[in-house]
């Protein structure tokens, strides 16, 4: 006979968890400029989680300033790979964050958070989520003006050029009236 018994025990048993940030369309960054991105972690069960992580990942367009989630100890000590975690989040529980970048490269940067937890999540489709930001150049690295006969700019050469051409005409008018 078969005297064997098998059991299937989930030892950290089940929860799902979630993370969710601000998708909302808003306007650029400039290089140099701060954006804050508001992200949270939620747990909808059907147990408690424990040893949850958070990863959050920047592309080279976006720089690490800072970072703020509920009961949370972070480590930027890579500032392009931060990770956080949190001893437990109970059911229907929420943790919330702010991710704090500045625009670093012009282009679209990406972040891209992450969450996972000790226990199986069956639902991993919403354990992460990217989000993007424009950065663009600041208006004082633009040069303005152009077509229509308008516009030009200040910039320190170009009053160099400016003055230079203004004293060669002043020499100009000196030089011809010795020579009379």
């Amino acid at each position: 006979g078969n005297n064997s018994a098998s059991v299937n025990l989930d030892a950290f048993g089940l929860s799902n968890l979630a993370v969710t940030a601000s998708t909302a369309s808003v306007p650029a960054v400039a290089v140099g400029s701060a954006t804050t991105i508001p992200f949270t972690v939620t747990n909808a069960g059907p147990n408690p989680a424990s040893q949850i992580r958070v990863g959050i990942e920047l592309s080279p367009q976006l720089a690490y300033r800072s970072v703020t989630l509920s009961n949370a100890t972070c480590d930027a000590s890579d500032p392009t790979a931060i990770l956080c975690t949190v001893n437990a989040l109970a059911v229907g529980g929420t943790l919330s964050g702010q991710l704090t970048v500045t625009g670093s490269l012009v282009g679209t940067g990406a972040v891209e958070f992450t969450v996972s937890a000790q226990e199986r999540d069956d639902d991993v489709s919403d354990n992460q989520i990217t989000v993007t930001r424009t950065v663009e150049q600041t208006s004082s690295g633009v040069v303005n003006g152009g077509g229509g006969g308008g516009g030009g700019s200040s910039s320190p050469l170009g009053l160099l050029a400016l003055a230079a051409l203004i004293g060669l005409a002043a020499v100009r008018r000196r030089w011809s009236r010795c020579r009379v």
